[in-house]
């Protein structure tokens, strides 16, 4: 039979072996990092970008100018005349979030002319984005809090359709400024195209149909009546109201936020 010191000896011999072999394994896991066993891990990271243009709109009804001649759109048949006014604004980290400042100046706002803009919005990363559109916090001087307070925004989100009747556009609530605008501080506020959370596909190859999503928002300067309709407290009278009339208003913080979530997170 075998002594217990012998027994002892192959035990701590056994144990010694099984540390090496941990500590090698460890090392191996620390030094290739992501690259085990021929396959490539890459971590999740934001790589949107976003392009803006404005809307040819003869009556200032809200909805564009038709075009002569339908022409493609990156998922959709496009059937109004926009121009583009930004070239590609990126959003790039190597975090699982982003934001890019779109700021936007509208000239000469007059009551129940409604000002469209479409943000054209791509993410070339592999992983899908949740798109959150935000105006944050800021400080204003008082006569951008006066002029802001009597605009409203309303986001809407395009869905593709069958080639013959394009994209469809369905917008979410109206969001009046005067809710966010307390003397020159402005609040931040959250604009929603629908209920749920919306998301952009990330790309599966080279192309994707999937990792293009179109945005269109709204910008109006309510009559004066829906201004009191909407909060009977509104403090402006009036003939301040009138006086308004025809300035150039600049949105200086609105934000689109790109986000990657997890699927524990949903």
């Amino acid at each position: 039979m075998m002594s217990k010191r012998n027994s002892f000896i192959l035990l701590c011999a056994a144990l010694l072996t099984l540390a090496v072999l941990f500590a090698a394994v460890s090392y191996a896991w620390l030094y290739f990092g992501d690259d085990i066993d021929g396959i490539e891990y890459s971590i999740a990271k934001i790589d949107s970008s976003v392009v803006m243009y404005f809307a040819s709109d003869s009556n200032g009804n809200g909805i564009p100018d038709r075009l002569a001649e339908n022409t493609e759109a990156k998922y959709y048949v496009e059937q109004y005349s926009f121009e583009k006014k930004t070239d590609e604004i990126y959003a790039l980290s190597e975090d699982s979030e982003a934001n890019t400042l779109a700021p936007l100046s509208i000239q000469n706002v007059f009551p129940s002319y409604i000002y469209t803009l479409k943000y054209e919005l791509t993410n070339r990363s592999t992983a899908d984005n949740r798109i959150t559109f935000k105006l944050c916090e800021s400080w204003l001087d008082s006569e951008s809090a006066a002029l802001l307070s009597t605009l409203s925004l309303r986001l809407g989100i395009v869905s593709a359709d069958t080639p013959e009747s394009g994209g469809t556009v369905s917008f979410g609530e109206k969001l009046y400024l005067s809710d966010y605008i307390s003397g020159t501080s402005f609040t931040e506020a959250t604009l929603a195209a629908m209920a749920e959370d919306v998301f952009i596909k990330g790309m599966t190859g080279m192309e994707s149909a999937d990792n293009y999503l179109d945005f269109w928002l709204r910008v109006e300067m309510e009559p004066y009546e829906q201004l009191t309709l909407h909060d009977p407290s509104f403090a402006m009278t009036e003939s301040e109201y009138n006086a308004l009339q025809g300035s150039s208003a600049v949105i200086p913080n609105l934000y689109i936020y790109f986000e990657i979530i997890h699927e524990n997170e949903t």
